[in-house]
């Protein structure tokens, strides 16, 4: 009787222990925890069942974008939303969202100036090993104009040039960027509306999704803020699994000189 009790036992501590590996979150500050009570290792959502798509609203300032100050460059959380500031004229800063990478995705973020306007905020498109040839889909609000820079060999090149569209609302006010990848194409919308395509050439590997913000000309700083972010599958948008699937941790990129201006 005792053996069969002491066997029911070690297998509840079997299966609690796999749970609890499966069931906690990653942080971003410790990927891998112990927990002093139970002695159970604590893992990130590596499995691609388990990585759900990434909302994040910015009221929890735990849920793992970096913050810190880089040079030019303040992060925080603040007031529910994400605050990334640049100072110094004619470049850009780059941070990459914590989460899961994935092959076909549907990014989307809440941008807003919370200062003086006519600066770039951009979502971070089709990061893969460090941020070489990724993209930014940017937008001014006081031109009212949106284009796609990438990130060739630690210089910005413009991919598709300004481009007006009366999607983008003006000053301060609130704009959604969007992207979505089908395959070898990503398509670019602003507060729900088409604005255009790229095609990358590239298609099949899971790719990880980020912010970006750059000063034009003498305009500083940029102080923008970020919220509603959302990082999910295309095949279902409820986070299935989607190719090989890995973890990313929050980080920052830069300063890259603004294209064009000699810096």
């Amino acid at each position: 009787m005792r053996a069969i009790i002491l066997l029911f036992v070690m297998t509840m501590m079997t299966v609690t222990g796999i749970l609890g590996v499966m069931s906690r979150p990653a942080s971003a500050s410790n990927a891998r925890t112990l927990d002093e009570q139970t002695h159970i290792a604590y893992l990130p959502h590596l499995s691609g069942a388990l990585c759900g798509r990434t909302i994040d609203t910015f009221d929890d300032p735990t849920s793992g974008w970096f913050t810190g100050r880089r040079d030019t460059l303040t992060a925080e959380y603040l007031d529910g939303e994400y605050r990334f500031m640049v100072t110094q004229p004619m470049t850009v800063w780059l941070v990459v969202a914590p989460g899961c990478a994935r092959a076909n995705y549907r990014a989307e973020i809440d941008a807003r100036w919370a200062g003086r306007p006519g600066n770039f905020y951009a979502l971070m498109l089709d990061i893969r090993n460090g941020v070489d040839g990724s993209y930014l889909f940017a937008v001014n609000t006081d031109q009212r104009v949106w284009l796609v820079m990438q990130i060739r060999g630690g210089d910005l090149d413009f991919v598709i040039p300004e481009t007006g569209n009366d999607a983008i609302l003006p000053g301060g006010q609130v704009n959604r960027l969007a992207a979505e990848r089908r395959g070898d194409t990503i398509f670019l919308f602003i507060n729900d509306t088409p604005v255009g395509e790229l095609r990358t050439g590239q298609s099949g590997s899971p790719v990880a999704a980020g912010l970006a913000v750059g000063t034009y000309t003498d305009v500083a700083p940029a102080d923008a803020r970020f919220d509603n972010y959302l990082y999910a599958d295309t095949a279902s948008g409820s986070g299935t699994p989607n190719g090989e699937l890995r973890a990313q941790t929050s980080s920052v990129f830069g300063p890259f000189p603004w294209p064009g201006s000699g810096q």
